[in-house]
């Protein structure tokens, strides 16, 4: 935990640039293993999860909190 702290005191930025990257990675995976199975079922018709970018691209939009709309959640845990 003290190497931690020492990390974040002396690099901020690159600290805090992991934490995101890895968070974003982290992040998009759940949404993706949340939201395969709701776009898997035919009769439903949204916007599929086709690949990782959209999941991706969704957490970061989500993060940033701009929201664009284009592409949503579609269970309670995505």
């Amino acid at each position: 935990m003290f190497n931690f702290k020492t990390e974040i005191y002396y690099y901020q930025a690159t600290v805090i640039g992991y934490m995101f990257l890895v968070s974003i990675i982290i992040l998009s995976y759940l949404l993706r293993l949340f939201e395969l199975p709701y776009d898997e079922d035919p009769h439903r018709d949204s916007n599929s999860f086709d690949d990782y970018g959209t999941a991706i691209y969704l957490t970061i939009i989500t993060f940033t909190t701009v929201g664009y709309g284009d592409f949503h959640a579609h269970t309670v845990f995505g």
